[in-house]
């Protein structure tokens, strides 16, 4: 029992506490350790009051004080642990944490706040060991414990690991779709495209509105060159997705990649009807159309995309380039892309697109500069090489014009359109 004189100060603290002054709550109680230096009650009082001052180091100190006299008293060492944490002095949190598990092996918050000490260290995989043993003292938290230790594992490229984690953490929450989820992405990291496709294709029967799941799967089927599959997935996402414009910019460019040009255009058309003042439906539509060489329905989205967006560089180059692959309005499309090049000089693909419009005009010598600025900005770009071709062929420079023809199929370029002139 304190003695009269340490009592009143303690009390006197207690008040000035519940009032919320907490500088004069922390005088009591320095007043009343002055007198008694034996009470831990009295160092984590302050201690307290130190915290509500937000005076953190403070009372780090005064409960390191008081841990000189009680080295092992758990308490003390689970706070000055907290405290040592939420300073990020983390060497001294672990030892502290280390101390408490020492001396109490079943202390399921301190071996919780060791492993999160540990964490911070970069130690992932000693902490995950203890989330195992905590599972064992306190199963309530095993689904906490497992994401938490999911997480780590993969992080750590500890994939196998994860996968029973995940495998584990499943059987436990057989409806959540994000682990079936997870699951996949981890089987792609082993090169397993099969088991990945299994777990997505789990993931989105059982959240069919998630535009991710329905892309992964399209994108193995593709991946795995079954083009029947990718278009059937695509088709059937449509009936779950019909309002999702990302996922109609998607399915357009798969589309695309399979030459399905009506399919193409209807998704687009429908994305631009859901979102008439967004431009890009409509730059993705004149891509359509000038794929398709529908010149005239090209120039008319290309200048409802400018009207939206007049000030945007990409609509102005796409638009240039359809007028010169069209061969019409050279004027307005080197108007345009010398506006485009304003904002973005160093974009290969608009120096592409002016050095294509001056080799159009007759300038091809003038062009060939641009184009071969833009070349070494993107040397790989198998349409530059192409047009590189091209100019050097009308300049009468027939063998550098083979060159980069040919590497221009090398790099992935279109074949019916190169060869011949290689033929040639």
């Amino acid at each position: 029992m304190p003695a009269p004189e340490v009592l009143d100060h303690v009390i006197a603290g207690a008040m000035y506490e519940a009032e919320g002054d907490y500088m004069r709550a922390l005088n009591e109680y320095n007043q009343a350790l002055l007198r008694d230096s034996t009470q831990t009650e009295l160092y984590l009082a302050i201690a307290q009051m130190y915290q509500q001052l937000g005076q953190l180091d403070s009372a780090r100190l005064t409960v390191e004080r008081a841990l000189r006299s009680h080295p092992e008293e758990l308490e003390l060492l689970s706070i000055y642990g907290e405290l040592a944490f939420r300073l990020k002095r983390y060497g001294e949190a672990r030892q502290a944490f280390e101390t408490v598990v020492r001396l109490d092996p079943t202390n399921r918050e301190a071996i919780a706040n060791l492993a999160a000490v540990l964490e911070r260290l970069g130690k992932p995989l000693e902490a995950v060991a203890l989330y195992e043993e905590l599972r064992t003292l306190d199963p309530s938290i095993t689904e906490t414990l497992l994401r938490r230790m999911g997480s780590l594992l993969t992080a750590e490229r500890e994939i196998e690991r994860a996968i029973e984690v995940y495998r584990e953490l499943q059987q436990i929450r057989p409806e959540a779709h994000m682990i079936p989820f997870m699951l996949g992405g981890l089987y792609l990291d082993l090169g397993d495209t099969l088991s990945a496709d299994s777990c997505f294709a789990q993931a989105s029967d059982q959240e069919p509105g998630e535009l991710r799941y329905w892309e992964l799967r399209i994108r193995l089927a593709a991946l795995r060159g079954n083009q029947d599959e990718a278009l059937e997935l695509t088709r059937t996402a449509m009936n779950y997705l019909p309002d999702n414009t990302d996922y109609l910019a998607f399915a357009a460019s798969l589309f695309l990649r399979y030459d399905r040009f009506g399919e193409a255009e209807e998704v687009m058309w429908r994305a631009s009807e859901l979102e008439p003042e967004n431009p890009n439906h409509l730059l993705n539509l004149g891509f359509i159309y000038h794929e398709r060489k529908l010149w005239d329905q090209a120039e008319e989205v290309y200048t409802r995309a400018l009207e939206l967006a007049p000030e945007d560089a990409q609509v102005k180059n796409n638009f240039a380039y359809l007028l010169a692959e069209a061969g019409r309005r050279y004027d307005l499309a080197l108007a345009l892309v010398d506006q485009a090049l304003a904002e973005e000089p160093d974009n290969p693909s608009y120096l592409d697109t002016k050095g294509w419009v001056l080799h159009k005009l007759d300038r091809s010598e003038e062009g060939l500069r641009y184009l071969e600025r833009a070349l070494q900005l993107s040397p790989d770009n198998p349409e530059i090489l192409d047009h590189v071709g091209d100019v050097y062929y009308v300049l009468g420079r027939e063998q550098q014009a083979r060159l980069y023809w040919t590497a221009a199929l090398e790099k992935g370029g279109n074949a019916d359109e190169i060869a011949p002139k290689l033929d040639r």
